[in-house]
């Protein structure tokens, strides 16, 4: 659920953490935060408390677990990858080392929530008006950065043609989007880069505990959020946490050799408003 985690981040590199105390646990009541509806066996565990904490190094191979499963056979990431859009290929050892580093990126450089240790977990970058982080952080963050750099230049160049040739046209896409849409306002609004939460927890309420947490930390700052839904299977439940489709990306329809149809993929926007 969300936009496929590909190339994610590379094109936020000059975020920064935001002074927020992730280290805080927070505690929400299960099913007060999301119209999913939990499965019939877990019915009874509704009234359960979920921890939402930051997302840690312990929890990497459980997260890469969740995005492998989550968007497995995610159209937006068949799209990105090269593939024909009518089945899936299995995740490779290339594809998962990729994600390991990818997750391990975004735990140093952006803002993260999880519950149940990575199964289910949610990545933000915060508004790129916050500037750098200075001393030590700041420059702890461009090693960072240049290493990032470095996996995405291989990434980039191991690719297929036709995956670097979609990229492309997403990248291009979503920038004509964006800027047609939200304007400059992305350098004040909080962004949700990924979403992912394990097939087996899917529709017990985790995501929507996970919305909610973000939706805290944005208010918090009276700061919108903004995200690009990798299908249109994932507006509904965008739209129940109050976020509205703003602009659309559409790919498919003149590549052809992807076989899947068309692709929508809806730009959304949450305004803030108090809780």
């Amino acid at each position: 659920m969300g936009s496929f985690p590909d190339d994610a981040s590379s094109s936020l590199a000059s975020a920064q953490p935001t002074s927020v105390d992730k280290s805080n646990t927070i505690a929400y009541q299960r099913g007060s935060a999301t119209s999913e509806h939990p499965k019939s066996s877990d019915a009874s565990s509704l009234n359960r408390v979920v921890r939402v904490s930051q997302l840690r190094f312990s929890h990497v191979p459980t997260a890469v677990g969740a995005i492998e499963g989550a968007f497995e056979t995610d159209a937006l990431k068949m799209y990105m990858t090269g593939q024909d859009g009518i089945s899936a290929s299995r995740p490779t050892i290339a594809s998962r080392i990729f994600e390991i580093l990818l997750i391990l990126y975004n735990l140093l450089r952006l803002i993260s929530f999880q519950v149940l240790s990575g199964r289910s977990f949610v990545i933000v970058s915060p508004p790129p008006v916050l500037g750098k982080r200075q001393g030590w952080k700041g420059i702890l963050d461009d090693v960072v950065d240049t290493a990032w750099m470095f996996v995405m230049r291989i990434k980039r160049i191991s690719s297929s043609d036709v995956a670097k040739r979609r990229r492309i046209n997403y990248r291009k896409q979503q920038t004509a989007v964006i800027e047609a849409t939200i304007g400059d306002r992305t350098n004040d609004m909080y962004c949700i880069e990924t979403l992912a939460t394990h097939p087996d927890f899917q529709g017990r309420g985790y995501a929507g505990t996970l919305m909610k947490a973000v939706a805290e930390l944005a208010n918090s700052e009276r700061r919108s959020v903004w995200l690009v839904a990798s299908g249109p299977q994932n507006v509904p439940f965008y739209t129940s946490h109050g976020y509205k489709t703003v602009g659309q990306i559409r790919l498919g329809d003149d590549d052809e050799t992807w076989k899947g149809g068309l692709l929508v993929c809806d730009v959304m926007v949450k305004e803030y408003s108090p809780l």
